[in-house]
């Protein structure tokens, strides 16, 4: 063998060197974090499971939407969802589990789209509740804005959003009917006071635009998150950190169970 053939064969003993080193890394860090995931937390997947062959129907919670619903900010990864899931599961005596379908960055119009897929679908048809976070993208695409053109981009978009929010949640509720539509309210990301009337008008929007549905309910954060923006708030100044999900799991368990605190 030449000196140039020994040098190409050592490079290719290297290179596979290396390749088999990043696939038992990555490996071990996959076995690690299963291995240290909490025994009594529901199980959480992206994948939608068919259990209609299965004798014992499963149940699950269905988070939709945008980062909050996916728990974004959150430093154990598990948002409010997961807290919720739970709650709901102690509350009905059931197993349930969580399927988290909610998108960064998502926006109403996505939304919609994402809803004419077969996967999400199937999803909400066979979801016990669903958890639904959205519109903050939207809003927050006009907060840049004068004052004066800031009125006028509110009231178009606002108008729009209703209309889309109706057919959302009409698709919704013809998918299942019979499970409950939770909906998260937009809270405030700065002291800014300016900002508020818009928040409260939109949620205001959200609210009525429920009420028209059965099985439904809306959940307000504004006045949680208001005082409570240093506590509540990621280092990204934007989504809840951990305390501000559990935070807002416990105004929805509240929302939904009201005479345990009682």
């Amino acid at each position: 063998m030449c000196r140039r053939q020994l040098v190409h064969f050592v490079w290719i003993l290297f290179a596979a060197g290396i390749v088999w080193f990043m696939y038992s890394f990555s490996s071990a860090l996959v076995i690690g974090i299963d291995v240290t995931r909490p025994i009594d937390a529901p199980s959480m997947t992206t994948e939608v499971p068919n259990y209609e062959n299965e004798a014992t129907p499963h149940a699950y919670v269905l988070a939709l939407g945008d980062s909050l619903a996916k728990g974004t900010g959150d430093s154990e990864g598990q948002g409010f969802a997961i807290d919720v899931t739970r709650g709901i599961s102690a509350n009905e005596s059931m197993d349930l589990e969580l399927i988290n379908l909610a998108i960064d960055g998502q926006r109403i119009g996505g939304l919609a789209s994402q809803l004419d897929m077969a996967i999400t679908q199937d999803a909400i048809s066979q979801a016990q509740t669903l958890l639904l976070s959205i519109g903050g993208n939207d809003l927050r695409a006009i907060s840049r804005l004068s004052d004066s053109d800031r009125e006028n981009a509110f009231q178009a978009l606002s108008t729009q959003s209703q209309a889309e929010l109706y057919t959302l949640i009409g698709k919704i509720k013809q998918l299942n009917p019979q499970a409950k539509l939770i909906f998260i309210g937009l809270y405030p990301i700065t002291p800014d006071k300016n900002d508020l009337p818009y928040l409260i008008q939109w949620n205001s929007m959200v609210h009525l635009t429920l009420s028209e549905f059965d099985g439904t309910l809306f959940v307000p954060l504004h006045d949680l998150f208001q005082d409570n923006l240093d506590r509540y708030l990621s280092f990204d100044g934007l989504h809840p950190n951990r305390m501000g999900y559990q935070a807002i799991s416990n105004r929805i368990l509240d929302s939904l169970y009201p005479t345990l605190n009682q």
